[in-house]
Parts: C-alpha cells; sequence; structure tokens
C-alpha cells in the first residue's frame, strides 16, 4: 500500500511475528537487547494475536530479561505468559524456567514450587535442577 501518513500505526499480527521473529534471531545469536528492544516493539501488537502468541512472546521477552540478570521483570513475565495461556504453566521448562529466575530473586520457597510443580508435570525428565 502506498499510504504511508498514518500517524500511528493500527495494531497489526504480521508486524507482531515480524518483531518476535527478529526477536528470537538476535536471542540466539546472543544479542540480548536487540532481542528485547523487538519483543517489546512486537508487545505493542499484541490485540492483533490470540493468547497463544502473546503468551509465547511474553515467555521468550522473560528468557531474555532472566539472561540479562533481570531476574524480577522475567518473574513477572513468566507470570504473565501463564496468565495469558494457563497451558504454558503445565509444561515443565516453563516452569523450570520461573523457577531458576525466582532462584535469582533469593525468593527459594517459590523457587522448589515451580521446581516442584516442573518435576510433577513430566515426571521422567531428568531436567529440573535446583541450582
Amino acid at each position: 500500500s502506498s499510504s504511508s501518513s498514518s500517524s500511528s500505526p493500527s495494531p497489526s499480527a504480521e508486524t507482531f511475528f515480524k518483531h518476535r521473529e527478529k526477536g528470537r534471531v538476535a536471542e540466539l545469536s546472543g544479542r540480548l537487547d536487540v532481542a528485547r528492544e523487538h519483543f517489546l516493539r512486537a508487545l505493542q501488537h499484541q490485540k492483533a494475536v490470540g493468547n497463544i502468541p502473546l503468551a509465547s512472546l511474553l515467555f521468550q521477552l522473560a528468557n531474555v530479561q532472566a539472561e540479562r540478570g533481570e531476574a524480577e521483570e522475567a518473574v513477572r513475565l513468566y507470570r504473565s505468559s501463564f496468565e495469558t495461556w494457563p497451558e504454558l504453566a503445565e509444561q515443565c521448562d516453563a516452569q523450570n524456567n520461573l523457577g531458576l529466575a525466582l532462584e535469582q530473586c533469593k525468593r527459594s520457597n517459590e523457587a522448589l514450587e515451580a521446581y516442584s510443580a516442573a518435576i510433577s508435570s513430566e515426571p521422567w525428565r531428568p531436567e529440573p535442577r535446583v541450582s
């Protein structure tokens, strides 16, 4: 389209997914600040997508924030992703990541609850670990 004079772009699923993908690529290459920026830009278009893509984005942003040492923000984002899509909270990796972030925040009891949830969601997996 040739109309480039719109003042504020409307939420667009295409823009959401474009920024989410660019954020993933940046995260995989270790450029966490760039990844965070793309994920935050994608969030501006959250009304254009359903709960599952939104929860996935919040979870990815939480992972980036945890890697950047922003553990409190990571915990908030993990929990927000679980509220957005409750099935995510039933996944081992999701609870394990939450537990690790809670540990970084020195919130041991909550971390143990998250690890316990991780173990009970997939008891055959060796992964959930207290570091």
